[in-house]
């Protein structure tokens, strides 16, 4: 899980979705294929992040981001994640765009602005049977 977290916290795209799909490859059944199903798998994963707390589906801005990832300081970055479900594998990076407009469009980073965070990073997942891709806004993020 250590490369894992390095790529999260780099902005690591490639390394994220690659390391994600080998681990749906592992762990999940071609029947398991809901939303909240990936959902799950990440906030679990996720949740054992030392020093990061992780909500999942909380009220932020006009909306409830599916994942959360908010370090215990401020000063570091908190991180925003939209997941999508696509019907067919040449869509995967077009629910991922999907993703990142809704995290803009319903102003996701609001509630943590009012927390007291000034740094983000967004991504939006995109999933496909037993593959995932991730992107990262390439909106500024940082907030003075």
């Amino acid at each position: 899980m250590t490369e894992l977290y390095r790529a999260l916290f780099a902005g690591d795209e490639e390394s994220l979705s690659n390391i994600i799909s080998d681990e749906l490859m592992n762990m999940i059944s071609y029947n398991d294929y809901k939303e909240a199903f990936y959902h799950g798998i990440l906030t679990g994963i996720f949740s054992k992040i030392e020093n990061y707390i992780v909500s999942s589906n909380l009220e932020s801005g006009l909306g409830r981001p599916d994942i959360l990832i908010k370090p215990r300081s401020l000063r570091k970055e908190a991180l925003i994640m939209e997941l999508k479900i696509v019907k067919d594998i040449d869509n995967l990076e077009k629910g991922c765009l999907d993703a990142l407009k809704q995290i803009e469009e319903k102003k996701y980073e609001e509630g943590l602005r009012k927390d007291g965070y000034r740094k983000f990073i967004k991504y939006g997942v995109g999933f496909y049977k037993k593959e995932c891709l991730v992107k990262k806004s390439s909106i500024a993020t940082i907030c003075i």
